[in-house]
């Protein structure tokens, strides 16, 4: 990046979700700046200024809702018996704790002026 930046190339380039991108994240949740972007997605325009990084620079927050995975059909408790399926009882399902964010996202760094955020998917 400080390569391109030194000459004057315009970039654009995904960063890692570290610590402070996923704080900017949080912070910028409940905002309404959000524009929609297409195919579900939507995108912020902010700055970021990452450790080790010498100044800030625009970053575009890009954010969708995960699709949802069918639900697993009820588990039968017990052994198989002759006996109506309604007096079976049946395993209750809980949500799994699972490490998946309930968001697909990934942010993207850019010195691009002219890049307009609402066009990038």
């Amino acid at each position: 990046m400080l390569g391109a930046e030194a000459r004057e190339f315009r970039h654009l380039l995904k960063i890692r979700r570290s610590r402070n991108v996923c704080a900017l994240f949080r912070r910028l949740e409940s905002s309404p700046s959000w524009e929609p972007c297409g195919g579900g997605w939507k995108v912020i325009d902010t700055t970021i200024r990452l450790d080790g990084w010498s100044r800030s620079r625009r970053c575009l927050l890009v954010r969708r809702p995960s699709p949802l995975k069918p639900a697993p059909a009820p588990k039968k408790r017990g052994r198989p018996r002759n006996v109506p399926s309604a007096s079976v009882q049946l395993e209750f399902e809980f949500v799994e704790d699972r490490k998946e964010r309930s968001l697909d996202t990934f942010a993207l760094v850019t010195n691009d002026p002219e890049l307009c955020p609402s066009a990038l998917i």
